[in-house]
């Protein structure tokens, strides 16, 4: 069932591009994972698509890698995005594909988020916060550890979006 999910919501979030409507953007991402030191880098694609003047949805696909560790996760997210001028804020829902000795097992998360987008004619610059909540299980755990792991973080995006719709 969790693979299925998982497909269809790679499905969505890579083939949502309209052409007569919505954005396409390039983000980079800086992860903070809280209760720990462990920090991510990495960059994702986001494609927006209107659903009413103050409402979209986006599609995004990441990759973060992690410095103190050969830990690396892909995001396929989906979120609901509610407009109010130049901010934002948002809600949504993603599936985590975790990779490296020891990883995790893939799961799913949600999180919420606020953000602020600058257009500048069919071009504009995005800066948003995520918190994000997800647990995932670990296949085999040394006697004595969890059997899961606790990967509540904070993220930040920056980037660029491209408005298809001018």
């Amino acid at each position: 069932m969790k693979r299925a999910l998982a497909a269809l919501l790679t499905l969505i979030t890579l083939t949502a591009v309209v052409p007569q409507a919505g954005a396409v953007g390039l983000y980079g991402i800086y992860w903070d994972r809280d209760h720990t030191d462990e920090e991510g880098y990495g960059g994702g694609l986001k494609n927006s698509r209107p659903l009413t003047q103050a409402l979209s949805w986006d599609g995004r696909v990441s990759y973060v890698n992690f410095s103190d560790s050969d830990l690396s996760v892909i995001p396929l997210e989906s979120t609901l995005i509610g407009k109010l001028g130049l901010g934002y804020l948002g809600i949504g829902y993603g599936y985590y594909i975790f990779n490296g000795d020891g990883a995790p097992d893939n799961d799913f998360g949600w999180y919420y988020l606020v953000g602020i987008e600058f257009p500048v004619s069919k071009v504009a610059v995005f800066g948003e916060v995520r918190w994000l909540k997800l647990s995932a299980d670990i296949d085999n755990p040394a006697p004595g550890t969890p059997g899961s792991v606790d990967l509540d973080s904070r993220t930040y995006h920056v980037g660029l979006s491209l408005n298809l719709s001018h």
